[in-house]
Order: structure tokens, then C-alpha cells, then sequence
């Protein structure tokens, strides 16, 4: 395992800043890098789209507002009220219970093939969004050949075209053995993702810092990390789901204690950085809802060991395990 130099302070000097500069510009490159993911942009032109709802004995209404909101979501169409190019018909309908009952809503786009899904109880939202997702998915309008039936391009597509965005934060402790002890450290951190059915990849920005405890000993005071997350959820529709991510970015550590290497006793501090990645196991709940909330187990795995030549304070690989709650909306 590679060896990360640590740098050493003594007590009530202030870290070196190229070691702060190092890990500040990491962390901004890797914000900026997932930008274009996380908010991506579609330059193509928009097809003109007029709404056609028929419910009878429902709220058309509604309908036709949760209709216009789903039809916002998909960027290669734009809802208008005249000079339609194409016409998107939706008509809500419901089995009598002597022939199996059941709500279906079915759709077509300018008079193609029509297509059905049933509704769920209490799930108009879902059919909604799958109906849309097929019938403006096949608008003649909008294609221009033959697409590849190729897994991670519509996987992609539906990424970017169906994906929602959630911010959020979590609160967690994170432990380590340092020295042969336990070094617990209460953590907060700042997360933004992009969600789609089973799938989200998202960023985060964590820290966590022990208070001074008068404890002379070795010990690990601080930890800060930005990650890059992938994440595959258990199911796509439960309201309660369990998640499995895999992490990756950078991470901080700061250690405090006696400067083995100096002629004369003192306690002094040290940091190390590097690449270190992980995994995340967890629970989400409330899933139907705009505010999902999360119970998740962390390991992070550094691939530095965190080697102080200077004063003797630490020589050790640091792994971590952080167990934690948030919510994102």
C-alpha cells in the first residue's frame, strides 16, 4: 500500500497551506466535474405538444395538470395550446368489477398505435410517468431512425431525460482504530444526486471533528472527505428500499499526538491525503414522497497509510467506519 507523507504541526501552529490548498482545489475539481451530470442540459429542439385528457366521471382536472407536469420532465417535447405539431390523447379507464375490474389509462401520440398501463391504487403519478416515458419515447416527431437496442444507452437516456434531482445532509459518527483505541468523531455532511427508478449517482461533502479531550495519547481529530457515489437501490417502485453504493474520492485526516521523534516531549498534530474509496449499505424510506429518509452504514477504505517523517506522530493505515442518518429532498 502506497505510503502517504504526513505533515506535521506543532500545538497552536496552523497546518501547512499547501496541504490546504491541495485538498480545497480536489474538492471544488470534483463538484465541478459532476455538474454536467447531475444538471445536464438537452440542446435539441423541442416538439410542439398539445394534451388531450378524457376522464369521464374522474377529476379531469387534475389529471390533465399531473399530465402537463410529467410532460415538463421530458425535455424533448414542449406542452403548447395551439400551432401543435403533435397531439398527445390520454383517456382514463375503468373496468367494471364483472369483467376483472381494474383503472387503465391508456394513450396514443396523433393517432399511432395506442398503448396501456394499469393504474395501481393511489399510483395515478406512476402510470403517468411510464405512459408518457413510452408514448413520447416512440413520437415520430422526435425520431429520426431506427435507435440500438443497447442497455446503457437507454439507461443513460432515461437518466437524463426521467432522472430527479435531490439535495439533502447527513448526520453520522464515524469510528477508527488509532494506536490500538477507538477514535469516535461526530460528522455532518451536504449531498446532491441525480435518482432514476433503481439507480442515483449523486456527490458529497462530509467532516468530522473531535472536540479537544485533554487526552495527550494518539488519537484522530478530523476527517474530511468529497465522494463520488453510484448507488443501486433494491427496488424501484417500494416505498422502502434498500440501497448498496459504491464511493470514491478524497479524503483529509488530521492525528494529534506525542511527536515521537523530537528531542524533547510535545504533542503535535499531522495530516495526510489521498484517494480513498468505499462502500455504503443502507435504508431508505418514504419514497413516494418528495422527502426520502436514510439510515446508512459507511467503510472507507484508503489506499494511503498515513506516515509522519517529521516529528514521529502517526505510522499507520486509517480505515473508518461511520454509521449515520439524513434526509434528502
Amino acid at each position: 500500500m502506497p505510503t502517504q507523507r504526513a505533515t506535521s504541526h506543532r500545538r497552536g501552529v496552523a497546518p501547512r497551506a499547501a496541504t490546504a490548498h491541495a485538498g480545497f482545489a480536489a474538492l471544488i475539481a470534483c463538484v465541478c466535474a459532476l455538474g454536467a451530470l447531475l444538471f445536464p442540459t438537452v440542446a435539441h429542439a423541442q416538439v410542439a405538444t398539445c394534451i388531450q385528457v378524457s376522464a369521464a366521471g374522474k377529476d379531469s382536472a387534475s389529471l390533465t395538470r399531473l399530465v402537463q407536469s410529467e410532460l415538463a420532465r421530458h425535455r424533448s417535447h414542449q406542452l403548447v395550446k395551439d400551432g401543435c405539431q403533435t397531439t398527445l390523447r390520454i383517456e382514463v379507464i375503468e373496468v367494471d368489477e364483472a369483467m376483472g375490474g381494474g383503472l387503465f389509462l391508456t394513450g396514443s401520440v396523433d393517432g399511432e398505435v395506442p398503448d396501456r398501463v394499469k393504474v395501481e391504487p393511489g399510483r395515478m403519478d406512476r402510470a403517468v410517468e411510464q405512459l408518457l416515458t413510452v408514448l413520447l419515447h416512440n413520437d415520430p416527431r422526435r425520431l429520426s431512425g431506427p435507435e440500438r437496442a443497447d442497455w446503457f444507452a437507454q439507461q443513460r437516456k432515461a437518466f437524463r431525460v426521467r432522472g430527479i434531482n435531490y439535495i439533502g445532509a447527513e448526520v453520522y459518527e464515524v469510528g477508527a482504530l488509532v494506536d490500538g483505541r477507538l477514535a469516535t468523531l461526530p460528522g455532518l455532511a451536504l449531498v446532491a444526486r441525480r435518482e432514476v427508478d433503481w439507480f442515483h449517482f449523486g456527490v458529497r461533502i462530509a467532516g468530522a471533528n473531535q472536540l479537544n479531550s485533554g487526552d495527550d495519547r494518539l488519537t484522530l481529530t478530523s476527517q474530511f472527505t468529497a465522494q463520488l457515489e453510484a448507488a443501486l437501490f433494491t427496488s424501484a417502485t417500494a416505498s422502502t428500499a434498500g440501497f448498496a453504493a459504491v464511493v470514491a474520492g478524497l479524503e483529509f485526516q488530521r492525528f494529534r499526538g506525542p511527536a515521537t521523534l523530537s528531542d524533547r516531549e510535545s504533542i503535535e498534530t499531522a495530516t495526510a491525503t489521498g484517494f480513498s474509496p468505499g462502500l455504503r449499505l443502507g435504508l431508505e424510506l418514504g419514497r413516494y414522497t418528495t422527502t426520502h429518509g436514510l439510515v446508512f452504514a459507511q467503510v472507507l477504505l484508503p489506499t494511503f497509510a498515513s506516515h509522519d517523517l517529521d516529528a514521529g506522530v502517526v505510522d499507520q493505515w486509517t480505515p473508518s467506519l461511520s454509521l449515520g442518518a439524513g434526509m434528502v429532498f
